[in-house]
C-alpha cells in the first residue's frame, strides 16, 4: 500500500474528547485541576479521581485502583495545557496494558497542514526505506497527526521505549548514551543486558548531579558531565520544564528545547555553561575499540551529534536509536542522512507516547 492510500485510511487510535454523556468515568488529572472537574464532568458519573501533585505521588500505586471499577471510561483531564500530566498518566496506563482511554485535554500536536505537500518526495523516500508494516503504520500515523493537529491518530509501539526487537543489547556490547535526562531506565536496563563484559558510556550535561548517585550501583556504566555535539567547545544551556536547550552565542536564541517552544530571549538566571565533546573525539580519547550501539535523545541536536560521530558510525556500524520528534523535519532528514552513509542499515520506526514526542528511528546494520 502506498503512503497516500495509508494516510487516507489511517485510523483514529485514541479518542481526544469527552466520552458519551452519562458515562461512568475515572478522572486522572493534576491536583490544580481537581477544582474544575465538577464543571467539566457535570453530565457524568464520577467514580474515582486520581490526582498528581508536584511529581510527588507514585501513580503506579494509585492507578492500580482503576482495576476495582468496571465499565468506566478513563479520562486524562487537563483544564490548562499540561503536557507533563498527559505524558505521565498516558505512559503509566500503557505500562498497565490499559490502551482504551479518553484524553480530555486541550492539546493537540504541532499542526502543519502543508507538511505532506512540502516534503512529499522526502517522506516517500523514508516510507520506502522502512522495513516492516508496523514502522510504516507508525510513520503514517505520525504524519497524519502532524497535518491534522490531532494526537488521536498517533499509533504507539507495543515494545518499551528504545527496546525494539532488533535493538536489544547483547552481552559485551559497548553503548554510547547521549542525553540521559532524569530517567535512567534505559541505562539501567542496558546494564542488565550487556553484563560485566559490556559498558554504557552516558552523557548528561545538565542533570548530571541529579542522577549521579543512581549510577553508583552499576559497575558497567560511566556517567560524564558532558554534552555531545559536533565540535569541542563550551555551550550555554537554558533549562526549562520540557528539557535543556542550547543557546546560540551569537543571536542569544534557544536552538533546541524539549518542550518544542523556542525562546528568543532566554533568562540568564536559568542558564548554565557546559562542556561539549564529539562521539569521534571521545572514542579516540578513551581508546574504545568497538561501539555496538548509539542512542541519542538530545533535544533537537541529533543531527549535530551524528555529524560529530561520522567516523565512528562508518567504522563500527553500530545500531542507532535516534529521537526524530524534536523538529518536524527530523522525521525525514535524519533517516535520509543516515541512509546516505551507504552502510546497509535497515530502518524501523517506533513511537512511545500518546502525544507527538518519543518517536524513535531504529537503524540496524545488516
Amino acid at each position: 500500500m502506498s503512503l497516500t492510500s495509508m494516510l487516507y485510511n489511517a485510523p483514529l487510535y485514541q479518542p481526544v474528547c469527552l466520552p458519551p454523556p452519562k458515562s461512568n468515568v475515572i478522572v486522572l488529572c493534576s491536583s490544580d485541576d481537581v477544582q474544575h472537574i465538577s464543571e467539566v464532568f457535570k453530565e457524568y458519573n464520577i467514580q474515582l479521581v486520581i490526582s498528581w501533585e508536584n511529581n510527588s505521588i507514585q501513580t503506579d500505586y494509585d492507578l492500580q485502583k482503576i482495576f476495582n471499577y468496571n465499565n468506566c471510561c478513563i479520562c486524562i483531564f487537563g483544564h490548562q495545557r499540561n503536557n507533563n500530566i498527559l505524558r505521565i498518566f498516558a505512559n503509566k496506563l500503557f505500562k498497565l496494558n490499559i490502551r482504551h482511554k479518553y484524553i480530555c485535554i486541550p492539546i493537540g500536536c504541532r499542526r502543519s497542514p502543508e507538511f505532506l505537500y512540502d516534503y512529499r518526495q522526502e517522506l516517500e523516500q523514508v516510507f520506502s526505506l522502512l522495513c516492516d508494516d508496523e514502522s510504516r503504520e507508525i510513520f503514517v500515523s505520525t504524519i497524519k497527526s502532524i497535518i491534522t493537529g490531532t494526537i488521536g491518530y498517533i499509533k504507539q509501539s507495543e515494545y518499551f521505549h528504545y527496546f525494539h526487537p532488533e535493538t536489544i543489547p547483547n552481552k559485551g556490547d559497548i553503548i554510547i548514551d547521549g542525553g540521559v535526562g532524569r530517567d535512567i531506565s534505559f541505562v539501567r536496563e542496558c546494564s542488565k543486558h550487556v553484563g560485566n563484559d559490556g559498558h554504557i558510556y552516558s552523557f548528561e550535561p545538565v542533570c548530571y548531579f541529579d542522577i549521579l548517585e543512581k549510577f553508583s550501583n552499576m559497575n558497567n556504566t560511566t556517567l560524564f558531565q558532558l554534552g555531545l555535539w559536533n565540535k569541542l567547545e563550551d555551550q550555554i544551556f537554558t533549562i526549562n520544564r520540557g528539557g535543556s536547550s542550547v543557546v546560540d552565542k551569537n543571536s542569544n536564541r534557544t536552538l533546541r528545547g524539549g518542550s518544542g517552544v523556542f525562546d528568543m530571549n532566554p533568562d540568564p538566571d536559568n542558564t548554565v555553561s557546559c562542556k561539549m565533546t564529539t562521539i569521534d573525539s571521545f572514542i579516540s580519547e578513551y581508546n574504545i575499540n568497538k561501539v555496538d550501539m548509539i542512542k541519542l535523545d538530545v533535544e533537537g541536536s541529533e543531527k549535530n551529534v551524528l555529524l560529530g560521530g561520522v567516523d565512528t558510525i562508518i567504522k563500527h556500524r553500530p545500531k542507532l536509536l535516534i529521537s526524530v520528534y524534536h523538529k518536524l523535519n527530523d522525521l525525514f532528514e535524519l533517516p535520509l542522512y543516515i541512509n546516505d552513509f551507504d552502510l546497509n542499515y535497515r530502518f524501523y520506526l517506533g513511537h512511545h507516547s500518546s502525544r507527538h514526542n518519543e518517536t524513535v528511528l531504529y537503524a540496524v546494520p545488516d
